[in-house]
């Protein structure tokens, strides 16, 4: 929209409160007896409107629809008005005004950017409810803690001080939602059983030094590193490949505290990589349009990581010393993770729309983890096989995969008899299609992104 972060004068600001009121009352004219609820964004300095602040004022209506619905409040209307003053929202309810400014007073002070949302109430008699008529103190200073009011009219803070300070408030808050539903999804992997080879609540599969608490201690060791990628994808002011080096930073810092946990056990290395991109991805993404969707995730994360990627194939043959993953490279020309970043991660996106369409359709979580799973076992190059089979082993997999789904998979008896008989033969063979569980982990953390109503723009 046009007017996204251009700045107002004090007479658009004036204008705007006066609308708020003439809208109140007209609401309350129409729903007589009914109290009205606006949430509004307490923004200093005179930028009100842009992506950043867009996303806060989602955060504020969320969390005030979560609480009306926690007291057994109704609403009966909801309007919503965006213009270049700012955000607000407005909701006609049955809660009586006094009970909901409590409620509402308990989501300013308790949420973590409850310092950023003014909920006024209006009585059925067109009464404003201020925080003062309960004795509540006033509200605090983003930087210092005093009151606000006092350090407005003092002039303590710079508008640009105000204005980091909120900005920081906004990315931190949203940088650790990201790493939760990284969280998240990467313990939904390990927890999908009977996984063939891998980890999974049942069994260790092909590994001797590992187990699902080796697991859960790794993943809870990497988590705030994931918060650090995605806040540098929301702060990140350059081009999408700019980014690179500074998540490659952040993911070596990232291994430490995993091999700190385990003992030196590689449980989410490849995990760290692609993981962390997409955290770092839907950061950026978020940053330039204020809105995530996993198509625009998987192209943010090619644009940042595709130009080091390619360089580093190019200059391969040149080196003396290589990774694992750039012998098989070498000895294969398979690009592994890295070529799935590089491209976007097509084989998550192929099998996302029918994780999603199952899932919605009351299909029982396990199975469709396990049938999303096989999926990629046809068409993922694993890297993690690869090393440890060879291309026959990589192929037998494929061929194995493709066999149990045309018996319906994880959806049939017949499915999940052989999937159950699966891990003792993947055992023997030392098979374990780690590279197919990262991009299982990728899928739903995708999915998780996008059920974050605030996410969505």
């Amino acid at each position: 929209m046009a007017y996204e972060g251009k700045l107002v004068s004090v007479t658009d600001m004036a204008m705007e409160r006066e609308a708020r009121v003439a809208s109140r009352a007209e609401l309350l004219s129409k729903y007589p007896g009914r109290t009205v609820l606006t949430l509004t964004m307490n923004i200093p300095g005179p930028r009100k409107s842009g992506a950043d602040f867009y996303r806060a004022f989602c955060i504020g209506r969320n969390a005030a629809e979560e609480a009306m619905a926690s007291h057994s409040v109704r609403v009966f209307s909801k309007k919503t008005r965006r213009n270049r003053a700012g955000y607000t929202a407005f909701y006609v309810t049955d809660g009586r005004a006094d009970e909901l400014k409590h409620i509402m007073m308990d989501v300013e002070q308790k949420h973590p950017l409850g310092r950023l949302f003014d909920l006024d109430i209006t009585a059925e008699n067109g009464e404003n409810v201020s925080r003062n008529d309960f004795g509540n103190p006033p509200r605090r200073c983003f930087i210092c803690g005093r009151d606000a009011k006092e350090c407005g009219r003092n002039r303590t803070h710079s508008a640009q001080e105000l204005a980091s300070a909120v900005e920081r408030m906004i990315q931190n808050y949203t940088a650790s939602a990201i790493a939760n539903a990284a969280s998240d999804a990467m313990t939904m992997e390990v927890e999908t059983a009977p996984k063939p080879g891998l980890v999974d609540p049942i069994t260790p599969g092909a590994h001797k030094d590992m187990d699902i608490h080796t697991f859960r201690a790794s993943i809870r060791a990497i988590t705030p590193f994931f918060e650090e990628m995605a806040f540098a994808g929301l702060s990140h002011k350059g081009r999408p490949r700019e980014l690179f080096p500074k998540l490659r930073e952040i993911g070596l810092h990232a291994e430490k505290a995993m091999f700190s946990v385990t003992g030196g056990v590689n449980t989410h290395k490849g995990a760290i990589f692609s993981i962390g991109l997409l955290c770092a991805a839907a950061g950026l993404q978020l940053s330039n349009q204020g809105c995530v969707a996993a198509e625009e995730i998987t192209s943010m994360a090619s644009q940042i990581v595709a130009p080091e990627m390619e360089q580093e194939w190019n200059d391969i043959s040149n080196r003396s010393k290589h990774t694992k993953g750039e012998l098989l490279f070498l000895q294969h020309g398979n690009r592994g993770i890295r070529g799935e970043a590089a491209d976007g991660y097509p084989s998550v996106l192929a099998v996302l729309p029918g994780f999603k369409e199952e899932s919605a359709s009351g299909a029982g979580k396990n199975e469709v983890k396990l049938q999303t799973l096989f999926r990629l076992m046809t068409i993922s190059e694993d890297t993690n096989v690869l090393a440890r089979c060879g291309e026959n082993g990589l192929q037998w997999m494929k061929e194995t995969a493709k066999r149990i789904l045309e018996a319906g998979g994880a959806y049939s008896a017949r499915g999940m008899t052989l999937i159950a008989g699966l891990d003792s033969d993947f055992t023997k063979r030392n098979m374990s299609p780690g590279g197919c569980a990262d991009l299982l982990s990728a899928v739903l953390l995708l999915d998780q992104l996008e059920k974050i109503p605030w996410l969505k723009g």
